[in-house]
C-alpha cells in the first residue's frame, strides 16, 4: 500500500491536519483484502520512525497509524496485528538503517513489532543529502530481500533478507 507522506496526510503545508477519510480508506482495505488471510502487507510512505522523520508527524498521528495496523481503537488496546512484512519509509538523509516499531501487546501478552525500512534518499545530485540510492524488494514464499544500490556505483548491491510468512 502506499500512502503518501503517511496514511492520514492531508498535505505537508498543514501537518497537524489529519484526514480521517485516507484512514477509514486504510482501515476499510485492509479488513476488506487481508482481513485474517494473514497475506503479507508492504507499507510504503514518507515519513518513518526515525529521529528525523518523527520531527514531521506527532506521536498522535503515528499512534492513528498503528491502531489501524494493530487493529484496535487506541494505543491501549490489545494488538492484532496485519502480518505487515514492512514499513518502508524515505524521510532519511543519512544511510539507510532499520527499526523495530514498538506497537504494543497481544492478546498473549507478547510484544508486538514493526519493522521500519528507512530507506536511501533518492534526489538530485544538487541535494545536500548524505546518500542516494534506491531499493528493490524481491518477495519469496518465506523470504523478503532487500536490495540496494547506492550512488557511488558500487558493483555489488548490498542484500537484507528477512523471513516472512504469508497465508494461513
Amino acid at each position: 500500500m502506499t500512502l503518501g507522506l503517511w496514511a492520514g496526510s492531508y498535505n505537508w503545508e498543514d501537518p497537524n491536519h489529519i484526514d480521517e477519510n485516507k484512514l477509514t480508506w486504510l482501515k476499510n482495505s485492509l479488513a476488506n483484502y487481508v482481513g485474517d488471510s494473514n497475506l503479507g502487507v508492504l507499507i510504503f510512505q514518507h515519513y518513518g520512525w526515525d529521529g528525523f522523520s518523527t520531527m514531521w508527524w506527532s506521536d498522535d498521528q503515528r499512534d492513528k497509524m498503528l491502531n489501524i495496523l494493530c487493529r484496535r481503537e487506541n494505543k491501549n488496546d490489545v494488538c492484532n496485528p496485519y502480518n505487515v512484512l514492512g514499513i518502508f519509509t524515505g524521510h532519511n538523509h543519512h544511510p539507510q538503517r532499520w527499526i523495530k516499531v514498538y506497537a504494543g501487546t497481544d492478546a498473549n501478552g507478547k510484544a508486538v513489532e514493526f519493522e521500519n525500512f528507512s530507506m536511501l534518499t533518492t534526489a538530485a545530485t544538487t541535494h545536500d543529502a548524505l546518500a542516494y540510492g534506491f531499493s528493490v524488494v524481491r518477495l519469496t514464499g518465506d523470504k523478503m530481500y532487500i536490495h540496494t544500490k547506492d550512488k557511488f556505483g558500487d558493483a555489488f548491491w548490498p542484500v537484507t533478507v528477512r523471513d516472512i510468512k504469508v497465508g494461513k
